[in-house]
């Protein structure tokens, strides 16, 4: 009988928790809504961005993962991303397209001595 109760404070504890969230996000939406400005900056920070606009990604600061809390009961963990790996492959990319401009440029240069 002890644990039943133990559980029922856990859940009415947690339905507080999730009312003062249901407010919190009620005011958000109220500001969505209203203010340009607002679903901007929402917009962004999930990574949405107009047509157009260059995104820089720094390795040495890294983007803290949004946890979306749905009460102490369920707690959704976060996706987890991997910029490193995506920035070693831009790397290689632009060494190998180095390498490629550098190798055309010295035959083009090679053929015209000869032609000459």
């Amino acid at each position: 009988m002890e644990k039943l109760n133990d559980r029922k404070r856990t859940i009415e504890a947690n339905l507080e928790n999730l009312d003062s969230r249901k407010e919190d996000l009620t005011d958000i939406l109220t500001a969505l809504r209203s203010d340009p400005d607002a679903v901007m900056v929402e917009a962004r920070s999930l990574g949405l961005y107009r047509t157009g606009e260059n995104v820089v990604y720094m390795a040495a600061s890294p983007q803290t993962p949004i946890r979306y809390d749905a009460g102490s009961v369920l707690l959704l963990n976060p996706i987890k991303r991997n910029d490193e790996t995506f920035l070693r492959i831009i790397s290689l990319a632009v060494c190998l397209l180095a390498i490629l401009v550098s190798l055309v440029s010295w035959r083009i240069k090679d053929a015209n001595t000869q032609g000459k």
